[in-house]
């Protein structure tokens, strides 16, 4: 069973009118599409610092997307 925590957050006004209209027109709540995109912006901090760890490490060795396919098996 998921646990969930209140979380208190402040939105410029512009902002806050922005996540309201989208949520009446995907009938979603706020808490959903907030929940979403903060999910989304950590992936991608999570892959940003992957790849900087990888431009700060000289050893780390890079492979071509069709190697990367390769060793996938896709």
């Amino acid at each position: 069973m998921r646990q969930y925590v209140h979380v208190s957050a402040t939105l410029d006004k512009e902002l806050s009118k922005k996540v309201n209209e989208f949520c009446a027109r995907e009938e979603r709540s706020r808490s959903w599409l907030i929940e979403k995109a903060v999910k989304q912006l950590l992936e991608e901090m999570e892959d940003l610092e992957i790849a900087y760890q990888r431009i700060i490490v000289p050893e780390t060795k890079i492979i071509s997307s069709k190697e990367l396919r390769k060793r996938l098996n896709v």
